[in-house]
Formats: C-alpha cells, structure tokens, sequence
C-alpha cells in the first residue's frame, strides 16, 4: 500500500490538508502525523492556507486534545497529501484521498470511497500494528459522522457505520451526542455571506467551445480555459476555469435564494464561471442546490441528502460542460433507452436538437408542444394543478413529464413550461426568465427552477439558449442520476 522506504528517506515529511480544511482534513491529519511518528519519521501536520475548522477546535478541547497545526506549507517542505489532491511545487511523496482525484500523485498514492479520509489512514496503521491514542480514535468516529451527515448522506459507507458504532460501544462514547454533532449545523446567526461560505472548495470546469460555461463569457473558450480532457471523470481537465462551492446545514430547507444570487453574483470572475450553493437540510432528508452564473441560476430540491464530491459536483460539471454535438442522442442509443419530451415555452426544441443527430429515431419516442393551458390539460396535465399552482410552475412540469412518459410508454420524460417577455395574457402571473423543467427518469420528482438573468436578447436567442441549458440539465439527469 505505502512504500515506508520512500518516507523513511523522504523525512522530514509536511503532512498537509486541503485549503478550507475541515474536520475531516484535522483528524486525518494529526493521525497521520502521530503514525509517521510511531513509524520513526519526522513528520508536522499543516494547512497551505493556515485554516482552522470550528468543529474540530470545538470537539478537540472537549477532548482535551491539545495537537495544533504546525502552520502551513514552506517551500522546501516534502509533502504527504491528505484528504485532497492538488498540484504543489514541493516535492510529494504519497497522499490518502477518498475524493475524485485533482491531479496525478505520482508515488504511495491510496484512494478509495471511505466515508472519511481518517478511516483510510486508521485502518492503514492497524495492518501496521500500531496501536491508536483513545482521543485519535474518537476524531476518527467523529470525522466519519461529520463527513456523511451522520451517515444521512450517500457519502457514508456501512461498513464504516458499523465500525464507528463498535467503537462508539468500546470507547463508551454517547451515540446520540455523536450523531447530532455529526450534522454539523450552520450557526445561523452569522452574518449572511458567512453564512453560505461555509466549506468554500474549487474545481476544475471544462469549457470547449461551444459548452455552456463558454457560453457564459464574452470571448470563446481558448488555450488554457478551453482546457484538455483527461482520461477519466471530473477533476482530469487541465485548465483554470472553475467552479465553486459553499454549503450550509440545516433543519429547512428555506433560504432566502434571491440574496444567495447577489451575493454570489459578486464572487464570480474571469476564471469563477460558477458557484453552487448546497443546503442539505437533514430535518427532511433532502438536499437544495443554487447555481449561480452571470447569464443564469437554477435552483432545485432533491429528495435525499447529497455528498458533494460525488453526487452533486460531477453532474454539475457535466451540465456546464455540456455541448450540444449528439452527446444525449449517442447516450441514449448506447443505453438502449428511450425519451420524450411535452414542451411549452421551447416549442419542441429540445426534441428537434436531440433529431439532429443519427440514430435519434431510435431512441425518441415522441414529443408534445402544448403551448396552451388547454394543450397541456387535453394531453393529460391535471386542471387542478394548473388552477391550483399556475401554469408555470414546478408542479406543472412535473406532471408534463409524467404525462409524456406515460402517452409514448419511454423511459425518460421531459417536461417544461416558462416565461420569456412579457406577461401571459392567459397567466398573468407569469415571471419573465422563469422557466421550470422535469426530467422524469425514476419516481424521483426533482424539478428544477431556471431563471434567466439576461433578457436582453431576441426572443428566438434567448428560446435557444434555454434549450441548450435544458439538455444540458437533462444530460447530466440521465448521465449522473440515472438510475
């Protein structure tokens, strides 16, 4: 697994973290640092940025554990990554890691989807016959609950649910104080943009020409924003565009969506073409993401608790990434499945797009345009939602991609109603650049709110790019989500 002759004559080693380190980060950490030790090797736990995490200082002086960060990363410094990985001009001798990889670690590299990175380091040192301090132990169980949400989100791995709970048992720690401090809670009193800064963390984002996030910005993507794709899945592109990400926890999923959009707003710049804001409530078991771009938002609620790094980032990059060159069609063929869609404001441009490329008789069942209330009530939407909610809304694309899925028996239903100008003569509580859509895959109902922010262009621009955003959303649906 670790090559103990390249750290032996590597040391002194910088055990180092990810900038914005979290609890997580802190236990692996010092536990890495108090297993080189035991090893013989000099070793020092610190941050590249100095940071510190109220959780961890929180737990640790409840533990009367007295370990600090030794500052951050000298020039010299050989370093040994935790919990991350990153491009460094040190030289790097190894790193534990159970996020999708950021860059190449070239020697002693051990990922795998371990609920925390402190679990990954733990076990490590048992096969090594190390004994671990009783304090260590208890910011290991306390960093897998921290990382999963108690083990509410799709992060958290049973196998190390039932470790934690044995060491729960064997160190006589209070189950049901573990689990609440797990949840990690957003202090609510704190000022706004404290708020929703909460584990700020940045990723790559591919913007070739043509892709949404190129779309974004007044020059084509070129040289080092267009970026090269790598061999496999999220963070393998070379290049400096990024995307961005804060969350809160809570007990609601209410959160004032027009502030977080200025105040996101202002963080976006040349190289930031995106910031997502995630509330994972876990009152409800769901999880509520805002994307902020400078053209657009969107803003959705899924019904379960969502990991970041897995489950939340890489369908975003998808969707941002997104050009529309056949790739849905290509999908779709290749998983033998097949769509359609009942469309209002784009007037059955997404499925003419998807009939753009060969094959697509295969794979597109059908497609509705009902631009009327009356349209979509004869071709099967309930009176009483349209009545009850209004045309344009959440609950109406809901039951338009019910109704497509049902009236051409496909496996993917799309559905979506919206404003683009001025008011609807027939719905005069329509919002111009508000747009809803379904992508109805499963049973799972996650409608997602567009709003663009831009209406300056001609109607027939502004209908293109909705459409190019709604297969970009539906391309992420079906690659990420697909069930």
């Amino acid at each position: 697994m670790i090559d103990l002759d390249i750290l032996r004559k590597s040391a002194p080693i910088t055990v180092v973290g990810h900038p914005a380190a979290d609890f997580d980060c802190f236990a692996a950490g010092f536990l890495m640092e108090y297993v080189l030790t035991a090893l013989g090797i000099t070793a020092r736990f610190a941050t590249p940025d100095g940071s510190r995490d109220e959780y961890f200082e929180k737990k640790a002086a409840e533990l009367d554990f007295r370990e600090k960060a030794a500052g951050t990363v000298g020039p010299e410094d050989t370093l040994f990554l935790v919990d991350h990985t990153a491009e460094y001009p040190n030289k790097v001798v190894g790193c534990f890691d159970h996020h999708p990889p950021l860059c190449r670690i070239p020697v002693n590299y051990v990922r795998d989807e371990s609920t925390c990175c402190a679990i990954m380091i733990y076990r490590w040192a048992e096969s090594l016959g190390i004994e671990i301090p009783r304090k260590l132990t208890m910011l290991t169980v306390y960093a897998n609950y921290m990382d999963s949400l108690s083990f509410k989100s799709s992060k958290g791995r049973l196998v190390d649910r039932i470790w934690c709970e044995e060491k729960i048992k064997e160190l006589g720690m209070d189950q049901e104080e573990v689990v609440d401090f797990g949840y990690g809670l957003t202090d609510p009193s704190l000022p706004f943009e404290d708020f929703i800064s909460t584990g700020i963390k940045t990723y790559p984002l591919l913007a070739e020409t043509g892709s949404i996030a190129d779309a974004l910005f007044e020059a084509p993507a070129s040289g080092d924003r267009a970026g090269i794709r790598g061999e496999q899945g999220y963070g393998s592109y070379s290049c400096t565009l990024k995307l961005k990400a804060s969350y809160i926890v809570s007990k609601s999923s209410e959160i004032d969506a027009e502030r977080v959009v200025e105040v996101l707003s202002a963080r976006l710049d040349d190289t930031v073409a995106a910031w997502c804001f995630i509330v994972n409530n876990v009152a409800d078991d769901e999880t509520r993401l805002i994307v902020v771009t400078r053209k657009f938002y969107t803003d959705q609620t899924i019904g379960r608790n969502l990991g970041r790094g897995n489950d939340i980032i890489p369908p975003l990059q998808g969707m941002l990434s997104f050009v529309n060159d056949g790739t849905i069609t290509k999908w779709l063929i290749e998983n033998n499945l097949q769509i359609s869609t009942m469309e209002s404001c784009t007037s059955g441009l997404i499925a003419s797009s998807i009939t753009d490329y060969e094959g697509s008789s295969a794979i597109l069942k059908g497609s509705l345009i009902t631009y009327s209330n009356e349209a979509k009530i004869l071709e099967g939407v309930p009176a009483d939602v349209i009545s009850t909610y209004g045309v344009y809304s959440k609950e109406t694309a809901i039951e338009m991609a019910r109704s497509s899925k049902r009236i051409f028996h496909s496996d993917v239903g799309v559905g979506i109603t919206g404003s683009f100008g001025n008011p609807d003569p027939a719905n005069l509580d329509s919002v111009a650049g508000e747009i809803y859509l379904q992508v109805l895959c499963t049973d799972r109902e996650a409608p997602v709110k567009l709003v663009m922010r831009d209406l300056s262009q001609s109607r027939r621009k502004i209908k293109q790019s909705v459409t190019t955003l709604a297969l970009g959303i539906v391309w992420a649906t079906l690659r990420y989500w697909h069930k």
